[in-house]
């Protein structure tokens, strides 16, 4: 009997000690600040910059359609269509700026009224300071205006 109290007694202080490092709720405010809580070295906020460059056309094509549906070029969004990309990313605007590595990966058109694309790809960096990183996205990508000279891929 004293062995299943003490076991008991076991369990419920580790259920406390977990407990209190878990959080209540999950809404962003609160992750923060329970992130900030934690008893560990301050976080490291890592800034990159570069330009994806997205050729859909000529000889050399970095981005090409490997389904579509019967329905898809019937659709104002091209609903149903999945693409594959391996697309240059650059150091500047320019595509002849320096190569820094390269954005990998698929994206599927996802809404019957606006062009929007779940996108999930790899920046592969092979160059620079964080040559050999890689950094996995997955987004919702809402295109506005539809052809437009540049755009931004969202804070995921």
């Amino acid at each position: 009997m004293k062995m299943v109290l003490l076991s008991w007694m076991v369990v419920i202080a580790a259920m406390i000690v977990v407990d209190g490092y878990a959080p209540i709720t999950q809404g962003p405010r609160e992750m923060k600040n329970w992130y900030r809580k934690l008893p560990h070295k301050k976080h490291k906020v890592t800034e990159l910059h570069f330009y994806l460059h997205d050729i859909v056309s000529g000889s050399n094509p970095t981005n090409i359609p490997v389904v579509v549906t019967n329905t898809t070029a019937k659709s104002p969004t091209y609903f149903g269509l999945i693409a594959a990309m391996d697309d240059p990313l650059t150091e500047g605007p320019s595509p002849n700026s320096p190569i820094v590595g390269r954005a990998q990966g698929l994206f599927g058109s996802t809404s019957l009224d606006k062009i929007s694309y779940h996108m999930a790809f790899n920046f592969v960096l092979t160059s620079g300071k964080y040559k050999g990183s890689t950094l996995s996205v997955s987004c919702r990508l809402l295109v506005a205006p539809v052809f437009s000279d540049s755009r931004a891929v969202p804070r995921c």
